[in-house]
């Protein structure tokens, strides 16, 4: 089982609203990590670094967002993931995150392979990281 998995943001608050808004994670932990950790963790770069962990579901894999201190905020980051989110009704929650104010950045595709067939829109969080949102049709 994955236990969690890290993306680094510009700002724990503006990602933190975001998946807890728009995706209905919340937040189960948070705090500072100092030190060898920190350095290890950032390849020598920082001392220091903001983490919050959020939980989608009871089962699921837990989301950590991770900040470095000051000299990184403005940085660009490169999206290299995609979450993924399963959806029991995917038109449903598309409608109920545009009320809430989010657009998305694709459309509903509908992707047919051996196993099944799957609709699939896409969202871009606060650094531009992709957020697919996946309904088993």
């Amino acid at each position: 089982m994955i236990l969690h998995f890290d993306i680094v943001v510009n700002s724990i608050e503006k990602s933190k609203k975001f998946y807890t808004k728009y995706f209905g994670f919340s937040e189960i932990d948070s705090g500072f990590i100092e030190g060898h950790c920190s350095k290890f963790i950032s390849n020598n770069k920082y001392e220091r670094f903001e983490l919050c962990v959020l939980k989608h579901s009871e089962i699921g894999t837990n989301l950590e967002l991770i900040e470095y201190e000051s000299s990184y905020k403005n940085l660009s980051i490169c999206p290299g993931i995609t979450l993924a989110l399963l959806s029991n009704n995917l038109n449903k929650d598309v409608k109920r995150i545009a009320l809430l104010g989010l657009n998305p950045a694709s459309e509903i595709y509908h992707i047919t392979t051996q196993k099944g067939t799957y609709n699939i829109i896409f969202y871009k969080d606060p650094d531009g990281y992709l957020i697919e949102m996946l309904e088993i049709a």
